[in-house]
């Protein structure tokens, strides 16, 4: 690692030419030595002009660090980045997004002050053709003291700047399998292993992220039998890397969030079996009965779902009918689960998922 490179940006790349000035020029439009950081942009294989755009930005300007590789996802291309990072600190952008004007240099000062592990910001949506910076830039003095709480962390990466060293000393990698969600499992452990150090937490909006209409997270039905397969498969993976995890190198406080995750995790599929069809349905219960993960408790059930599907349902439903749903169908679930076979509590689910 280069002594006096501070911050690493990394920027993961795939026909993004049409986003990708307004992406880089918002990281060079800030307040810091760019002898002391690098953006490390990492083109996956792009089949547009993407690539050109890169190197005319290297060429330009030495921070801007280019690689290229065949494509094979933003899970490998983000940890071949990680790999080439030399800055102490890491941040993660999407080459559609981009952040805001002098909003940086501020959050690293402190960061090296304290020697925090972890800082997390805020972010505001925009619309795919939004090609103007904040009028407002954001109010960073406030930054406040925080407890590190992985059940709790953030499921973007892009809300992040990291310590660099926590990443690499507990190996912590992007499943190339998971195709959903990608950055959820590495920013919870990224939290699980911060949790004895320190992280700090601003309100302002630093990140912008751009609304894409026509990409796979918007194009998903999130009802559908479809959705909620990969959407299990996803999860799964998930597991199987958590009990991959040696648990005789956590203390008692990271196995207790650890196993209460994979509960969590496990809740999630539970609920979305109730979008597939009994047979398919048993077979998933079955996958999470043979671990031990199934059936699990009320407070799991509620807390998960609550949290994960919250941001879809949210627009059409009041939080407080959404929550009360949930509280009553993991209650009545958890009266039944003991008496009743597999078949027939699955019935009762779907009545009262409709109901």
């Amino acid at each position: 690692m280069e002594e006096n490179l501070l911050l690493s940006v990394i920027v993961p790349v795939y026909n993004a030419a049409e986003f990708l000035p307004g992406c880089l020029n918002s990281m060079l439009e800030q307040e810091i030595d760019k002898s002391k950081y690098e953006i490390v942009c990492v083109d996956d294989g792009s089949t547009d002009n993407s690539l050109e755009v890169l190197n005319a930005y290297a060429k330009k300007y030495p921070c801007v660090k280019l690689y290229h590789k065949e494509n094979n996802g933003v899970s490998a291309t983000r940890n071949y980045a990680i790999e080439k990072a030399q800055g102490k600190y890491l941040m993660f952008v999407d080459s559609d997004d981009f952040i805001c004007k002098n909003s940086i240099a501020p959050i690293l000062e402190e960061a090296l002050k304290r020697d925090l592990d972890i800082v997390e910001w805020g972010f505001r949506s925009v619309w795919v053709d939004y090609d103007g910076q904040v009028l407002k830039e954001p109010d960073i003095a406030v930054l406040k003291m925080q407890k590190v709480k992985p059940l709790k962390a953030s499921n973007t990466l892009w809300k992040l700047l990291v310590k660099k060293s926590i990443i690499v000393e507990n190996n912590i990698k992007f499943d190339t399998r998971i195709h959903y969600g990608e950055d959820a499992l590495f920013s919870f452990l990224v939290h699980l292993y911060a949790v004895n150090g320190k992280m700090m937490k601003t309100d302002a909006r630093v990140y912008n992220y751009r609304i894409v209409e026509n990409s796979l997270t918007h194009q998903a039905n999130p009802n559908s039998a479809d959705w909620a397969e990969k959407r299990i498969e996803n999860i799964m993976f998930r597991i199987e890397d958590c009990e991959k995890i040696d648990t005789a190198t956590l203390n008692n406080a990271q196995n207790k969030m650890l196993k209460k995750k994979v509960l969590l995790y496990s809740s999630d599929i539970v609920q979305n079996t109730l979008k597939l069809d009994e047979s398919k349905a048993s077979v998933e219960l079955d996958r999470l009965k043979n671990k031990g993960y199934y059936p699990y408790s009320a407070f799991s059930c509620v807390e998960e779902y609550d949290r994960q599907n919250n941001m879809l349902t949210y627009r059409k439903k009041s939080r407080t009918k959404l929550l009360i749903k949930h509280h009553l169908r993991s209650i009545a679930y958890n009266l039944f689960k003991i008496l009743l076979s597999k078949p027939a509590t699955y019935r009762l689910m779907k009545k009262l998922k409709k109901g």
